[in-house]
């Protein structure tokens, strides 16, 4: 699942391409598989952390002193 939190998070790869290259056949088994591991599905987990990128404070290279 850390393969997938990666992909998810930084790709623009479909569900089932993430699924497939993880090792499932089946894209409703990773999907289910996830929810229970992880408390939401895929492309929750996406949104949230694709958000979460865009809200984090980017680092000022000049120093204020």
């Amino acid at each position: 699942m850390i393969e997938a939190r990666h992909r998810l998070g930084t790709t623009d790869q479909s569900l089932a391409e993430i699924a497939t290259a993880i090792g499932y056949q089946d894209t409703e088994s990773f999907i289910r598989r996830f929810r229970r591991h992880h408390g939401s599905t895929p492309a929750a987990w996406r949104e949230r952390a694709r958000a979460g990128a865009r809200d984090a404070p980017s680092a000022d290279p000049v120093s204020p002193h």
